[in-house]
Order: C-alpha cells, then sequence, then structure tokens
C-alpha cells in the first residue's frame, strides 16, 4: 500500500511538471502574449494574439496583434512606393488604434535610432521608412512586418480586463512573432494553456 501511494504520489508530480504555467499567474509586462479568451467573442479582439510592446503602471500599455493578416501584399497596400514594389508579404492589422498609421516589428541584431526593444532581437518601431528601410535591407535571421493601427489600455484598463477573465498572459514564443502562417496561433496558445496537447 506504501508503495502505491508512492508511486501515486511520484506520478502527480511528474504531470504537475509538466501541465503549462497558468496564463492569470503571469503579470502583463512589455514582450508577453495576450491571448483573448472567450469573453471577448463579439469584440474587435475575437481570437487575437497580442504581443505586449509597452507597459507601465503609470502609463498603460500598448500592443500589436500578430494573427492578423489583410491578405493584402504590400506593393499593393503601397504601390506609390517603388522600394516596395517587389515584396508581396502581407500587410497585417495590428489593432483598432489609430488605424490610419504604421507600426512595425523588426528583428534584428542591428537596431537603429528611434526603435524600442522588446524582447530578444524584435523591435517595436513605427512609420513607412522602417518598412522600406527594413524590407529591402535585411540580411538571413532579420524580419520586417508592418501592421495598420495598435492596441492601447488606459493605465489600470489592461489589469481589469485580464481579471475580468479577457484575457490570459502566456510567455512569448519569438519564433512565431514572424512566422508565415498564424491562423492557428490562437487556437494554439488556447489549448497549451488549458493543458490540451496539440
Amino acid at each position: 500500500m506504501l508503495q502505491l501511494l508512492i508511486v501515486f504520489l511520484f506520478s502527480t508530480q511528474c504531470w504537475a511538471q509538466m501541465l503549462p504555467v497558468a496564463g492569470p499567474l503571469l503579470e502583463p509586462k512589455k514582450g508577453r502574449f495576450l491571448v483573448a479568451t472567450g469573453n471577448l467573442a463579439r469584440s474587435s479582439f475575437k481570437e487575437t494574439v497580442i504581443l505586449i510592446t509597452h507597459f507601465g503602471a503609470a502609463t498603460g500599455a500598448t500592443g500589436i496583434t500578430i494573427n492578423r493578416s489583410s491578405n493584402i501584399p504590400l506593393n499593393e497596400a503601397f504601390p506609390e512606393v517603388k522600394e516596395l514594389k517587389d515584396f508581396t508579404a502581407a500587410l497585417y492589422l495590428g489593432g483598432p488604434v489609430k488605424t490610419d498609421g504604421i507600426f512595425v516589428l523588426m528583428k534584428t541584431k542591428r537596431p537603429h535610432a528611434g526603435m524600442n526593444p522588446v524582447i530578444d532581437d524584435i523591435y517595436f518601431t513605427l512609420g513607412l521608412d522602417a518598412v522600406i528601410h527594413g524590407l529591402p535591407k535585411a540580411i538571413d535571421g532579420e524580419a520586417t512586418r508592418a501592421y495598420v493601427g495598435y492596441a492601447g489600455w488606459a493605465p489600470g484598463q489592461l489589469q481589469a480586463e485580464i481579471k475580468r477573465g479577457d484575457w490570459i498572459i502566456v510567455e512569448t514564443d519569438t519564433s512565431v512573432v514572424f512566422d508565415e502562417n498564424l491562423k492557428d496561433l490562437w487556437q494554439q496558445l488556447r489549448k497549451t494553456w488549458s493543458g490540451s496537447w496539440i
């Protein structure tokens, strides 16, 4: 009987170590993912995954939705920009705030002035000039992605939404940020957090 109890306790500890860290136990901070829950199914944030680019208790938070492609190639979105005429990468929908602006995530080991570090070699910047500079001059291992708009929260607003259960916080897997196919990312992160295996 004692042996069975020991085996049971050991097995329980092993399974506990295999389960992912529950999102709500994590605090929001720059460089983490926000994963929308079912609470937001009827909002513009339905099934979104957002990379937090800025966070401060006194300043609020901003982020970029990484899993919403517009399916419009950059060379079609900006036909007047000759530097982008050969680039068919899609323009992405970064969020509902300032949708007349271009916001940029870049993966590079050669950051320039005005680029804000997010996590590892990923930086946030803004403006079409950053896209024009980043895409044509990228070397192996570098990436540039352009987004229309961003997501933003006033001080305390994001924390209140997390407490209400609107968002799960997940440690960022930087390898997926610039993935070409992010269609299933939301579902995969939800399954991982809930303890399901993909």
